[in-house]
C-alpha cells in the first residue's frame, strides 16, 4: 500500500480496498446463507456484481475469501471488547467478567456473526491457525492486564499467574459463546433445560469466585 506524502491512503489503494470489502460483504451475506458445496467463485462475483477475473484480482479462492471475513470478523470483535478493559471507575474484576458479559451480549446482538466463526473454525489451516493466535494473543494481552489491575487493586487473587489465567478465560469465553450460538434456544440436561443466558451467568458466577480475591 503506497501513501500519500502527507500519510493517507492513496486514491488508488482507498478504492481497491473499497472494491475489496464490498466483496467480503457481499460474499459473507451468500456464504452465510448457503450450504459452502453450494458456493462458487462465479456466484460470488455475481452476487458482489462484480467480474470473475476482478474477483480473483483480490482473492485467490473460496478459502481467501473464508479466511479474510474470519480475520475481520475477529478483528471486529476484539474492537468491541477492548473498550471494556479501559471502563473508569472498576477494579480489574469488574472489568474481567464486565469482558466477559460483553462477549455473550455481542453473540446474541450478532449471533450470524458467531454462527459463521463456529460453522468455519475447524480443520483450520496454517495461516488461518496463525491468524487465529495473532488475534487470541491480543485479546489475551488485555485481559491480563485487567487481572494484574485486579491483583494491584486487591480484587483478584495474587496466587494467579496472570498469563495463563487470561488464555483460560478467554479461551473457555470464545469456546461457550461459540457453542450455545449454535445450540440455543436451550441446553437440555437428563433433568432439567437452561438456556443460554442461564449458562452464561453460570460460567461468570464460576469465574468470579476462581479469580475473586
Amino acid at each position: 500500500m503506497q501513501l500519500n506524502k502527507d500519510g493517507t491512503i492513496n486514491k488508488f489503494d482507498r478504492g481497491r480496498a473499497k472494491v475489496r470489502n464490498h466483496i467480503l460483504d457481499s460474499s459473507y451475506a451468500v456464504i452465510s446463507e448457503t450450504l459452502i458445496s453450494n458456493v462458487s467463485m462465479l456466484s460470488l462475483a455475481k452476487a458482489a456484481k462484480v467480474s470473475r477475473q476482478t474477483l480473483y484480482k483480490y482473492f485467490d479462492s473460496i478459502d481467501d475469501i473464508i479466511f479474510a471475513l474470519k480475520k475481520r470478523l475477529d478483528e471486529e470483535l476484539l474492537d468491541d471488547i477492548i473498550p471494556v478493559f479501559g471502563q473508569s471507575g472498576l477494579n480489574g474484576c469488574e472489568k474481567c467478567l464486565n469482558s466477559i458479559q460483553k462477549f455473550f451480549d455481542l453473540s446474541h446482538a450478532d449471533p450470524k456473526k458467531f454462527v459463521f466463526l463456529s460453522r468455519f473454525g475447524t480443520s483450520p489451516t496454517a495461516r488461518e491457525v496463525s491468524s487465529f493466535y495473532e488475534t487470541l494473543f491480543a485479546k489475551t494481552v488485555g485481559t491480563e492486564q485487567v487481572i494484574l489491575q485486579g491483583q494491584r487493586d486487591g480484587s483478584i487473587r495474587k496466587d494467579l499467574d496472570p498469563q495463563m489465567a487470561a488464555f483460560s478465560l478467554v479461551n473457555s469465553t470464545v469456546a461457550i459463546a461459540l457453542r450455545l450460538v449454535v445450540t440455543k434456544p436451550q441446553i437440555d440436561f437428563a433433568d432439567h433445560s437452561l438456556s443460554s443466558r442461564d449458562v452464561e451467568a453460570s460460567f461468570i458466577e464460576q469465574v468470579r469466585r476462581w479469580i475473586s480475591a
